[in-house]
């Protein structure tokens, strides 16, 4: 996709569309996707997420979030 011809809502959406479709090919069960997630941090401060993914491999449950971002210039990568 070109820059700019989806929104960031449409991206989530695809992004948890992948992960759970992925399912059948990784070898994990979904237990949980879901878009615009807050939780409470260690701090006790409330963030935003876009993506809250929870997942079992291997007979571990394990939870992700994601976030994604849109940004105006290159990323670069030290090395």
């Amino acid at each position: 996709m070109i820059k700019g011809e989806m929104s960031g809502e449409q991206f989530v959406q695809i992004v948890r569309q992948a992960l759970v479709d992925g399912q059948q090919l990784g070898g994990y069960r979904t237990i949980s996707a879901q878009p615009h997630i807050k939780l409470v941090d260690g701090e006790g401060v409330e963030r935003q997420f876009d993506l809250y993914w929870e997942f079992e491999l291997d007979g571990c449950v394990r939870r992700n979030v994601i976030a994604c971002m849109d940004y105006v210039d290159e990323i670069q990568i030290d090395k």
